[in-house]
């Protein structure tokens, strides 16, 4: 059984997309809706086709997160987005797009109709900057991720993640605490195991090692912190504890095959 759920806009952005700019294939960390301001163009998923965009029936878009897609902007009608990036967790760490997926892209009928009101109503509520108003915009943004949810049906068993009945407390541990070092002592007596037992159970139910669960969760947060745009990358990597900004962008670029700075170009 899954405990405890986590949902936090990380970022909120209205953007104009130039129709000279570069095609390149993005994706993000997070559930992304993309909803038309004004102009029109196409956005092209991978594997998944080609869809137009207007300020019409086109004109709302659910992407989850890893999508690779490009937006591309019409010359004659540049194209303005109103673009919302959510993060839906769990407490063991994994995401609920791990566990559910979108029927489509696009989003239709009343569901639209919905969630672009929330947006738009989200929207106007950033430049006030006082505590009322983050919990309005708090309380709109679990408000948007249960519609949203509606969209999603679950997964087939074959795609759903690996159990981790065994190592769960381990695994709820880790995701909360990845910028520490993992102890393998503690962690096995956390689920009551000797460490060779543990280190073999973990990583037959996650299908990794702690070490590198840790690190899949400390470049996720990175990917997301580096969206929100409020810290730099010096700042970023102190507060996920890497030894220098250097370790991390080697690391990360490792990762993601781009470096901090370029990820977040790429939004």
């Amino acid at each position: 059984m899954l405990e405890g759920i986590s949902a936090n806009l990380c970022w909120f952005s209205l953007l104009e997309l130039d129709p000279a700019r570069k095609k390149a294939w993005v994706s993000a960390p997070l559930m992304v809706l993309m909803l038309t301001w004004r102009g029109s163009g196409r956005l092209v998923v991978q594997s998944a086709g080609e869809y137009p965009i207007d300020e019409g029936e086109n004109s709302l878009f659910l992407m989850t997160p890893q999508m690779k897609r490009h937006v591309l902007s019409d010359a004659e009608n540049p194209l303005a987005v109103l673009a919302l990036g959510i993060t839906v967790e769990f407490a063991d760490g994994t995401d609920f797009f791990d566990r559910c997926r979108p029927a489509t892209v696009p989003v239709r009928g009343e569901s639209r109709t919905v969630l672009s009101d929330m947006l738009r109503k989200l929207y106007a509520k950033q430049p006030a900057g006082n505590r009322r108003t983050e919990i309005e915009m708090q309380c709109g943004t679990f408000q948007i991720c249960a519609e949203a949810m509606k969209l999603c049906p679950p997964r087939p068993a074959e795609e759903l993640p690996r159990r981790t009945e065994r190592c769960r407390k381990a695994v709820e541990f880790l995701s909360g605490r990845f910028s520490e070092e993992p102890n393998l002592e503690e962690l096995a007596e956390r689920c009551g195991m000797s460490r060779t037992l543990f280190f073999r159970t973990f990583r037959e139910e996650t299908g990794m090692t702690p070490g590198e669960f840790r690190l899949r969760r400390r470049i996720r947060e990175a990917q997301k912190l580096l969206l929100q745009g409020k810290l730099t990358v010096s700042e970023i990597a102190a507060t996920l504890g890497w030894e220098s900004p250097f370790h991390f962008s080697r690391i990360f670029k490792r990762e993601t095959g781009f470096s901090p700075g370029d990820f977040r170009k790429r939004r």
